[in-house]
């Protein structure tokens, strides 16, 4: 099976995500904010290239949202091993992530659905907007942790609601 460029960006980040946290985790800051950067460069440029291209697929939609998510999980867990976040912090941050699981998990056993793809909406994009603010702000020694958790909450019964109506429907 042969790869478009669109998905091809995507399994690259797979591959930076460990990366950066090597990089954070082992003190070499300006590299891994080289590789953060790299990723939030092509996370942006793989959903343009699927949009301009009609090169949207399920395949894609699916490698991308993975994709961000190993990135954003690894990123919190680095800042938690070096106390750049709480844990509360961190369980806060990924407060959308994790409830979008176990709502789709919920979902697929009381009516034995399978989720083959995942489906953005526009409050759980915007709110993984906010999480790779979150990453870049403390990347870049800026205190702005509590305020962009903040954002996030109020955000976040949208984009559930948002999530319900793509898997229930």
């Amino acid at each position: 099976m042969k790869l478009s460029l669109v998905n091809s960006l995507s399994i690259i980040r797979f591959f930076l995500a460990p990366l950066f946290f090597y990089l954070f985790l082992t003190g070499s800051r300006l590299p891994a904010i080289i590789v953060a950067v790299i990723i939030l460069l092509s996370d942006f440029l793989d959903g343009y290239l699927a949009r301009k291209l009609n090169k949207v697929t399920p395949l894609g939609g699916t490698l991308d949202a993975i994709a961000d998510k190993l990135f954003i999980t690894l990123g919190l867990a680095a800042f938690l091993i070096t106390q750049s976040l709480t844990i509360v912090q961190a369980l806060l941050a990924f407060s959308k992530d994790i409830l979008v699981v176990l709502s789709i998990a919920v979902l697929g056993v009381k009516e034995k659905r399978k989720v083959t793809s995942f489906k953005s909406a526009s409050f759980g994009k915007a709110i993984a907007v906010l999480q790779y603010a979150l990453i870049v702000a403390i990347l870049l020694g800026l205190d702005y942790n509590w305020p962009l958790i903040i954002v996030i909450l109020i955000l976040l019964p949208f984009a559930l609601v948002q999530y319900a109506r793509i898997y229930k429907g």
